[in-house]
């Protein structure tokens, strides 16, 4: 029925008609007569093969002729005695499996190769369904066979109720093509044409016992990138790994290493500096420190103005006691006039006084004190709580307050302490003076701001300038977190 053309198929009966389409592979399961029907006039078109499942092919036959190798004819490798012995395998790689594969999967094109993992026979080999794989040398043929057993996936038992399919694969054994595949065959249903994923997954296993060390793939192994070791870099357990975020290296190289100021014991001098001074030594620094003095300047200690001019330094009369034993009698406040409430304890009190607190425990310490001792003046130098309570509450108000500038005189501030390190390391890029730094900080004299740039030239002036935004800026944040919250002048 297969040759004629245009068949009338309605004139056939319906089991006629289920019997053609079963023939050619197409199921007739829920179909009436007219389905039937126009299913055999769409097949009849296509011209489909009898039996393409290849159910009635003489398996004999074929066998035969695939058997047929170099005009030698072997036997079914079925029958063979193989032995668990690859040492007389040919070459044989991924290329070879490709070159095989390609012609008998349809899985497998020139575009799918870079994904091969993916594939379930490369999965049936990874998961272990190869349950054993054999191999014999057949010399006279010039081949190596190779019969295997594969676990089945989707059911417990083969179609024949056994527990693998078997299957077989010859590798050519010489010449220029040694290694590549000639035939396969396996007895599931897809592998008479050699290209089921049974033989696939056989081919994978065999590929991986030949190559143990063969070429991989980048992704293959483990990550081999190693940073380049520092000379502080020393292996250690994962539990002692320090994570951080790394800093972007600085654009010049410092020629010193910084120290922060946190330490108190940082000497900020040059370390030709940092020798301590004899007794003889800090005799001549304030002899000299005294003939520089501007005699035709009075001394006032508690005077800041809007220009820094020069002075005495506040320190001078204290070295000259210690060390010259003289008492400077020429200390002058404002107006010639000290009003000053002695306290009993310390000496001072909360006065109203026209210098500032460290200037007062200088005189003092100079007028009440018969002992030429520097260790004796650094150990009276002790402020009571009264007098920092004091100091506080006079100079809430900072930069607007005159009191603030008057308590300053004679303290080596953070702003100060900040100057000496800046200008100790551009000392050592180029030569620059250091007298204006000097006088402000033996002199104890401050630029008193009388109001807010309105376009600031420095960080001092920018916070002053932005300092009641800030505060108005916080206090609104604040009240998303909290209740009724308000800022209190202290």
């Amino acid at each position: 029925m297969s040759g004629e053309k245009n068949t009338n198929f309605k004139a056939m009966s319906v089991a006629a008609i289920k019997k053609y389409l079963q023939e050619r592979g197409v199921s007739v399961n829920g179909y009436l007569k007219p389905g039937l029907v126009e299913l055999a006039v769409a097949v009849e078109k296509m011209m489909l093969p009898l039996d393409p499942n290849f159910e009635r092919v003489n398996d004999t036959y074929t066998m035969k002729q695939k058997l047929n190798i170099h005009d030698i004819q072997i036997g079914d490798p079925f029958t063979m005695k193989t032995i668990n012995d690859f040492i007389d395998s040919p070459p044989f790689g991924l290329y070879d499996i490709f070159n095989h594969l390609i012609y008998h999967a349809t899985e497998y094109d020139k575009q799918g190769l870079a994904a091969y993992k993916s594939f379930e026979d490369y999965r049936l080999f990874q998961d272990g369904y190869v349950r054993s794989l054999e191999t014999l040398t057949l010399k006279e043929a010039g081949v190596h066979v190779y019969i295997g057993q594969v676990q089945p996936t989707m059911r417990a038992k083969t179609d024949d109720g056994k527990d693998c399919y078997s299957l077989w694969f010859i590798l050519e054994g010489r010449g220029a093509n040694r290694g590549s595949v000639l035939d396969a065959f396996c007895k599931c249903k897809g592998g008479r044409d050699g290209g089921c994923k049974h033989i696939s997954a056989a081919m994978y296993s065999l590929e991986a016992l030949l190559n143990p060390d063969g070429d991989k793939s980048v992704t293959s192994g483990p990550c081999l990138w190693m940073p380049k070791p520092q000379s502080c870099s020393e292996p250690c357990s994962v539990d002692q790994l320090l994570i951080s975020k790394s800093k972007p290296p600085a654009s010049k190289e410092r020629k010193r290493t910084y120290t922060w100021l946190q330490n108190i014991d940082f000497d900020p001098r040059n370390p030709k500096h940092r020798k301590v001074s004899s007794i003889k030594e800090r005799v001549l620094f304030t002899k000299r420190l005294s003939a520089v003095e501007d005699s035709k300047c009075n001394i006032n200690l508690s005077s800041v103005s809007d220009s820094p001019s020069p002075g005495k330094p506040v320190i001078l009369p204290l070295l000259r006691k210690l060390y010259l034993k003289q008492h400077d009698s020429r200390i002058v406040a404002n107006n010639g006039k000290c009003n000053r409430e002695n306290n009993n304890s310390t000496g001072l009190s909360r006065v109203q006084s026209q210098v500032g607190i460290l200037v007062q425990k200088i005189e003092t310490y100079i007028k009440k004190t018969t002992e030429h001792s520097p260790e004796k003046f650094l150990k009276d130098l002790t402020f009571s709580n009264e007098e920092i309570e004091h100091v506080e509450e006079v100079t809430r108000d900072q930069w607007q307050c005159d009191d603030w500038y008057m308590h300053k005189v004679g303290f080596i501030t953070a702003s100060k302490c900040k100057d000496v390190c800046s200008r100790q390391t551009t000392l050592e890029k180029k030569n620059v003076t250091v007298t204006a730094l000097a006088k402000t900080i033996v002199t104890g004299q401050a630029t008193k701001v009388r109001a807010v740039a309105d376009n600031p030239q420095n960080p001092r002036d920018w916070g002053l300038k932005h300092e009641d935004s800030a505060r108005n800026s916080y206090l609104r944040v604040q009240k998303h977190l909290h209740y009724k919250v308000k800022l209190v002048k202290r």
